[in-house]
């Protein structure tokens, strides 16, 4: 560490109760830092707020002669944080977490580097395996072994890093930690495309949702094709609406849970970049399929080929404002009981100019009116939404976060 972390005056509130306050603190290059205190006394509380990632109620947390506030994402360009919560994902082996926390760190290491790191931590008998079946000290000897990395950042936070630790393992951790004093957007994609690909079931369950609610109609309507044809359209965007809101809940949600979403907000690229990577992903692993599915769906309701063209091109153009209007809702209702039917309640109304235009479209082009309008209204809407909806969900999960 070559600068200095000093905190001024801080005081910490939560729940109306004062944990701390005018709390000052220096820690200098090349020392070590142990807070202790009784449950509830606010030590995870004074670390999130070292990190940035809470709000101290009063005062000032600098980083040399600048308050963190400045520059953020250099700050935590310099920062490894690692809570309570391992931030692991049980559906990655020990290998693939360890290369996916490095990855929202900064850090592009090799195969070879994560294998060796938990070598050194003596897991590599475990380092194929999925972190479900092991225990809670090797979860949190994985999720230290980030400390063994090359180029492994200057300033290490860690909350009861010796929780869960054998004796052998205890005694590794204080001698790496004496040795670190002695000697001074693509990913984000990738990692949540590759836990979809191992939950298959969360997309084969929007398609289902999707497949099913479209098909209620023709059933409940009966086979009239001129009827059928007329409210296929809305029909059919009202079914992917619906199939979409499915999976909203968990862009964020599940990292919330795991710890996974402290790493992603600390990392070094700026919070909107990697809320909008994030959503790019659940929109290829629901509204994308959707988009690619509907002609099958179409079918049902005597839609003819170039008509289904028209719906397939509207669903492109229009599921990505869904994840991205989805996006902030799932931030706002990230920490709130009954999340799932508040986001419905709250991004119902937003998404309904999308609806419109989208069913619009392809019953302008039935009606014999040309479609540019519409698709230059919906690409209007998601150049806007691809601006500013990374910015509202990242202001959102921050929110959350404190």
């Amino acid at each position: 560490m070559s600068k200095s972390l000093r905190l001024e005056s801080i005081a910490c509130v939560r729940g109306g109760r004062t944990l701390f306050e005018d709390l000052r603190l220096e820690i200098k290059p090349g020392s070590i830092l142990r807070i202790s205190g009784d449950n509830g006394s606010g030590k995870s509380s004074l670390l999130r707020i070292l990190c940035g990632l809470l709000s101290p109620h009063a005062g000032q947390v600098f980083w040399g002669s600048d308050p963190i506030t400045e520059d953020r994402d250099q700050f935590h360009s310099e920062l490894i944080y690692l809570g309570h919560i391992p931030a692991l994902k049980p559906d990655f082996s020990a290998i693939e977490n360890l290369i996916s926390l490095a990855l929202l760190g900064g850090q592009l290491i090799s195969d070879e580097e994560a294998m060796q790191a938990l070598r050194e931590a003596d897991l590599d008998r475990q380092a194929h395996r999925f972190i479900r079946t092991l225990s809670q000290g090797q979860k949190q000897r994985i999720a230290l072994s980030r400390l063994r990395l090359p180029e492994a950042k200057t300033i290490w936070v860690l909350d009861e890093p010796f929780n869960a630790l054998d004796r052998e393992s205890n005694l590794s951790l204080q001698s790496l930690l004496i040795n670190h004093v002695n000697h001074g957007g693509i990913g984000v994609i990738t990692r949540d495309l590759r836990l979809a690909l191992r939950r298959k079931s969360d997309s084969l369950a929007v398609l289902i949702f999707f497949a099913v609610v479209a098909s209620l109609f023709p059933l409940g309507i009966g086979p009239e094709q001129n009827l059928l044809m007329q409210i296929a359209p809305g029909m059919l965007w009202i079914a992917a609406l619906l199939a979409a809101m499915v999976s909203l809940h968990k862009i964020f949600s599940e990292d919330f849970i795991d710890g996974s979403l402290d790493q992603i907000t600390l990392t070094a690229l700026p919070l909107p970049l990697v809320v909008l990577a994030k959503t790019i992903a659940h929109w290829m692993s629901s509204g994308l399929l959707l988009a690619l599915v509907s002609p099958i769906l179409a079918l049902q309701f005597n839609l003819p080929m170039d008509t289904v063209g028209i719906l397939f091109v509207s669903l492109l153009l229009g599921t990505p404002l869904l994840s991205l209007i989805g996006s902030i809702g799932a931030g706002l209702t990230l920490a709130s009981r009954g999340g799932g039917t508040l986001l419905a309640l709250i991004i119902l109304p937003l998404v309904s100019p999308v609806l419109i235009f989208g069913a619009g479209a392809v019953e302008s082009y039935q009606s014999g009116l040309g479609v540019t309008a519409h698709f230059s209204l919906l690409g209007a809407m998601l150049a806007i939404a691809l601006f500013l909806a990374p910015f509202a969900s990242a202001a959102s999960i921050r929110i959350a976060l404190e």
